[in-house]
């Protein structure tokens, strides 16, 4: 997985995969749990656990896209609002605020992902 974050980096550049960048975040909020991230509530939760995404490291490792696609064939029918919440609960901005300014790159970097795996 690390290597598609790799790769993703190199053709989208910009915090929302910056691994450097979601690791000094959740290190200074001293998250210890899903449940301590902001935006991630109890049903986002339970998606991701459906998925076998049950920590905070394993979900910064995988990255965002990575991540909902797990959740997204773990659950079914998942709505692009929990790659939202998934970037903001990595980067810490609120999920409006990630819709708005990196919709098209999620959603280009989403497409490539799913093309390539």
């Amino acid at each position: 997985m690390l290597l598609v974050n790799e790769q993703l980096r190199e053709r989208f550049p910009g915090r929302w995969i910056a691994e450097d960048a979601s690791r000094s975040l959740i290190e200074k909020a001293d998250v210890q749990s899903i449940a301590d991230l902001r935006g991630l509530g109890p049903k986002a939760q339970e998606v991701l656990f459906r998925a076998d995404i049950t920590s905070v490291e394993q979900l910064r490792k995988l990255g965002p896209i990575p991540a909902y696609v797990m959740a997204k064939r773990a659950n079914g029918n998942v709505s692009l609002n929990l790659l939202w919440a998934l970037e903001s609960a990595i980067n810490g901005e609120t999920w409006q605020e990630v819709s708005r300014k990196h919709r098209t790159s999620l959603l280009l970097a989403l497409d490539d992902y799913e093309r390539s795996i």
